[in-house]
């Protein structure tokens, strides 16, 4: 029984044993196959971590190369960028760009001058030959200087470019000029001129076309004359510098109902008159459409008596007008003496530039100098200058002070300060004494104008206080060219070929 006993629990001992060591196994095995699926797993991770990582750092690299690509491609040629948000955004985004693209206005230097003359026959001319055709020897290097720096300097040409035509029957002063003579006018620094005047066709519409053709085979713009009225009271535009300028020029002279210097027609030649209603609404008219395309607008404009400082009626009612419509700076000539400068509702108005390179006389004259500032305000400086002896100069400290003072007399309205810039000031100096100041030539008694008629058919009469002045015996007169036709004497010109009779 004892053995029985003893044996059994040995048997059992046996099993135990076998399955603690299948337990032990099966446990291993399921520790190695957790851990080789652990493994696994890690290892998986591992390679997807690496590969993002990868693939994070190729796209850095291709991100940078296409940001350093498009560096230098914007360096190379700047491309306009458009981002298109709404309608409202992208108009207001172009109007911006644009208005930052617009040019910043800048100062503009203008000048004018009076009457200049290229008459062959004339002393002038002669003057001018003798001097080697050089226009240095018969004008003032501060005046040329004035002239050629200007940004556009502008004179009155008083006589037609031709080697044609024939001098109007029964006009007393007819002047004509070769048509290689326009040079002169490039060498003096012009830019445009004014053909409306009292000469421009003192050969008829035959040299009238020859000066159109002229001009414009030499590249100078003009005003005042054409072919037609639409081409003569056409408006010629400067746009420069951030500014419009318009420039328009007609002529009140020969103030009758049958004028020797035609006007223009819709269908014929000849100047840009103005003196009769119908006439001056054309002027009007084209100043008010001008005022519309143009910040500044200039009217150049052939007007007054001759030899007085007075002014004629035509030219005081006129003014009023011409500024309504629109008209920024008036400029005027043909007195052959220097008028008024006046400024009416904040824009100046100088009467008369008087003769600038004319003739022989002595005479007052100047240069108007301006100045368009950026916000297009005009500043006008008068600069005197004196006409004598066939040339045209600077004058004298104390000569230039005589003219200072003179103009100031008869400007009240004005200021004339001491670098000769004009302001729109009423003078407040002292009294300056109309008949005590000197002035070349000597004034007419100022009274009642013998020219204040009203009626516009009416011929203007002489003024019978100007006397016509003696011959300068100084002054030679050159032989008269033989290829042109010498005109009748010009009581105005001393020492001229023309001058047989006074």
């Amino acid at each position: 029984m004892d053995d029985k006993n003893t044996k059994k629990p040995k048997k059992d001992s046996k099993k135990a044993r076998a399955k603690r060591r299948l337990f032990f196994v099966s446990f291993v095995l399921s520790l190695a196959v957790i851990s080789l699926v652990v493994f696994a797993v890690l290892e998986l991770s591992k390679k997807a971590s690496e590969k993002r990582t990868q693939e994070e750092s190729t796209l850095e690299v291709e991100e940078s190369a296409l940001v350093t690509e498009t560096a230098k491609e914007e360096e190379k040629e700047p491309v306009e960028e458009t981002v298109v948000t709404t309608e409202e955004e992208s108009i207001e985004d172009t109007l911006t760009i644009e208005e930052n693209e617009q040019e910043e206005p800048e100062e503009l230097t203008l000048v004018f001058a009076g009457d200049i003359s290229f008459e062959d026959s004339y002393s002038i001319m002669g003057s001018f030959r003798s001097n080697g055709s050089d226009i240095d020897h018969c004008i003032d290097a501060q005046l040329l200087s004035k002239m050629r720096d200007a940004d556009i300097c502008m004179v009155n040409n008083e006589f037609p470019y031709s080697s044609g035509g024939a001098p109007l029957a029964g006009k007393t002063y007819t002047f004509r000029s070769k048509p290689s003579n326009v040079e002169i006018l490039k060498d003096m620094g012009v830019d445009i001129v004014s053909l409306a005047n009292n000469h421009v066709y003192d050969y008829g519409e035959t040299a009238l076309l020859d000066t159109l053709t002229t001009l414009e085979n030499a590249g100078v713009p003009y005003v005042g004359a054409g072919r037609n009225l639409a081409e003569a009271s056409e408006t010629h535009y400067f746009e420069m510098g951030g500014h419009v300028l318009a420039y328009i020029s007609a002529t009140q002279v020969e103030r009758t109902g049958n004028p020797e210097t035609k006007g223009a027609t819709e269908t014929s030649p000849g100047a840009f008159r103005c003196y009769t209603d119908t006439e001056f609404a054309v002027l009007k008219e084209r100043i008010a459409e001008a005022d519309k395309k143009a910040d500044v607008v200039i009217v150049y404009i052939h007007w007054g008596t001759e030899n007085t400082d007075k002014l004629h009626w035509a030219q005081e009612s006129q003014t009023p007008e011409m500024l309504a419509a629109g008209a920024d700076l008036i400029v005027g000539d043909h007195p052959h003496c220097l008028q008024p400068i006046e400024c009416r509702d904040g824009v100046f108005v100088f009467y008369s530039l008087g003769n600038y390179w004319f003739n022989s006389k002595t005479l007052d004259s100047c240069l108007l100098e301006v100045k368009i500032r950026p916000d297009h305000s005009v500043v006008p400086y008068f600069i005197a200058a004196k006409q004598h002896d066939c040339r045209t100069d600077i004058p004298e400290e104390s000569e230039k002070q005589r003219i200072m003072q003179y103009m100031q007399c008869i400007s009240p309205t004005v200021t004339i300060e001491a670098d000769g810039k004009v302001t729109n000031v009423p003078y407040a100096g002292p009294a300056i004494n109309y008949g005590a100041v000197a002035r070349v030539p000597a004034p007419p008694v100022r009274d009642t104008d013998p020219n204040a008629v009203t009626d516009p058919n009416a011929v203007p009469l002489a003024d019978p206080n100007v006397a016509a002045p003696a011959p300068d015996p100084n002054v030679a007169a050159p032989a008269p060219d033989p290829n042109a036709t010498a005109p009748a004497a010009d009581p105005n010109v001393t020492g001229d070929a023309a001058a047989t009779t006074q």
